[in-house]
Order: C-alpha cells, then structure tokens, then sequence
C-alpha cells in the first residue's frame, strides 16, 4: 500500500494531475454518475477499489473530493457514505480533519503554495491565481493556505464560506471567528474590494486583522480569507495595491495610453521571458518607448513610471 508520505512526493512530481495519476498508480478505478445528496465515496469490493464521484458536481468539486477519498485510503480512514464537501469542511472529527488535510496536500504540495504565495498579506487575487494554477476552485485553495498559515508566515488564518450573504461556514485550525465578526469582515471587504479590508485585532496585541473576499455572482457564494499579522506585516501593501497605485499616476485615466502600453508589453514578453529582469528593462527603455510622447513619455520616464515597468516584466523574466 502506498504510504502517505509516498502518495505527497508522487502528487507533488505529477502536479497539477497528481490525485487522477495516483488513483492510476494505486489501481484505482474512478466513476462518475448522478449521485444524490453527496459528492462521492470510496469502497472497495472482490473487483478491487472504486472511487464514486457525482457527475453533476463542478470539475473542481470533484477534483477535490476525488484526493478526499484517496486521503481515506491512504489514512485507513473508513469512508462516509452520503456526505457532500461542506459536511466535510464543518466536521469537527480528528480523522476527517486530517483526511482533508491529506487531500489538501495531494492538490496542492507545499512547494507550490511557497512558491505562488512568497509575501505576506494573502490576498484574494493571490488565492485566486494559485487556486488556477492547481485547478481547484478558490474555496479549496484558502483552505489549503490555512493549513500552511505557519509555514509562509501568518500568525493565523481561516476561510469563512458565505451563500448569498449569508454566513455558511469557518474553517480553520486555531482561529476563532464569531459569526458577527465574520458578517462584519464580509461587509467591508465587500465594500473595500479588491483591496483587503485592515482592521485592528483587538486581542490587546500588536496584531491586524487581514481579510479580502472572492465573490462568485454566477454561483451566489463568496469566500473570505481572513489572517492575523504583526501590525508591520499586515500595513504591507500587497504587489496588487502597489501596481493599481502606478497604474492609477501612469495612466491617470488616459484609456488608450494604458491600451498602448498594454499592447506593447505583451508583444515584449516573449522576447523577456529568456532575459535577466535588469537586460529586460534596460531593453524595453531602449527600444520600447518610442511611440510614448509628452506628458505619457514623462510619466512612463519617471520612478513611478520605470518601477511601473520594472514590476510588469519581473512577472515573466528569469531573474
């Protein structure tokens, strides 16, 4: 039987693919059919193991549930027939726990996470770009970050889930969030998005509260990530407020110089991605600028304007 240690190294080798390649590795066979009232299950029987999964649930949602039930497995944890995901994410029983924990880990490695999410605050933005890059949805990637919250430098961490805007669940290992308080964090991050909404902790220490949402209007759910940080770790400004701030003096409502200068980065960014970041600008200021002019090519010259520069094609250059 593959251990889970085993099962982790082998996710993280094959990411983003690794839950369908271990079911591979592992004999198993997988299933999709309508399923009522539950996302799937796992049994095994004289023709060897099956993994159920419902057909009728997002890709995402059974991506997740398939590394769910492999965490089962690998855990010697019996299966719950008849579940769905949010009984799994409200249970408070150890084994559920860290069969989620497992399957957190087999969607997306810890490298993975280190690698997407190098600063701190967290920011919705951020969840969301990592929750692509590992095709899981958002709700699976925040949770994923809570269980890290230590390792990348948060002093806590949780994921509130709200249905319309209604409080559904919290989720996180050590920090407790009030109903009224997470009702309250949802408002103003709702009201300050896409920036997060800082707030004092309140619990007599030198600590912020963090919190940025993702809203899904088409599916009527949002997920609010919420974390505590040292008042000088949590007033840092995020890549994402620092890039709006330059766009807003760069551009300063001029639509089509922020067009142009749009067009021109992405003809540059193949050339940049074989580049060292310092050839990358030095190339781009030398070569790429010539059609900016006036006031646009004094703003595109200025620090705000090169750092502006400096910031878009560090996203693609080797160094």
């Amino acid at each position: 039987m593959t251990s889970v240690e085993q099962a982790k190294q082998f996710a993280e080798e094959n990411f983003p693919h690794g839950p369908e390649k271990l079911a591979e590795k592992m004999g198993i066979e997988v299933r999709k059919s309508v399923l009522v009232g539950c996302d799937g299950w796992v049994l095994s029987g004289p023709d060897g193991i099956v993994i159920r999964l419902n057909s009728k649930s997002p890709v995402q949602r059974r991506r997740f549930t398939r590394a769910h039930e492999l965490g089962h497995l690998l855990l010697n944890v019996p299966t719950v027939v008849g579940e769905s995901i949010y009984d799994v994410l409200k249970s408070n029983d150890r084994e559920e726990r860290d069969v989620n924990l497992v399957a957190g880990e087999l969607l997306i490695p810890e490298s993975i996470v280190r690698r997407l999410l190098p600063l701190t605050p967290v920011v919705a933005s951020q969840l969301t770009k990592l929750a692509k890059h590992a095709k899981v949805s958002e709700l699976a990637a925040a949770i994923r970050v809570v269980h890290l919250a230590g390792e990348i430098g948060l002093e806590n961490a949780a994921v509130v889930y709200f249905k319309g805007d209604v409080y559904q669940l919290n989720f996180s290992k050590t920090l407790k969030i009030e109903e009224e308080w997470a009702t309250h964090l949802f408002k103003e991050a709702k009201r300050t998005k896409p920036n997060p909404i800082r707030l004092p902790s309140g619990n007599n220490d030198d600590s912020v509260t963090v919190a940025s949402i993702i809203e899904n209007p088409r599916l009527s759910f949002s997920t609010l990530f919420v974390q505590s940080l040292s008042c000088e770790a949590g007033s840092k400004s995020t890549p994402e407020e620092v890039r709006r701030r330059l766009e807003t003096f760069l551009f300063s409502g001029d639509a089509h110089f922020r067009n142009q200068m749009q067009g021109v980065l992405g003809y540059f960014r193949p050339k940049c991605e074989n580049m060292t970041l310092n050839d990358a600008v030095s190339e781009f200021f030398t070569t790429k600028i010539h059609r900016s002019q006036g006031e646009q090519l004094k703003r595109l010259l200025s620090v705000q304007g090169r750092k502006y520069v400096r910031m878009r094609l560090s996203e693609w250059c080797e160094t």
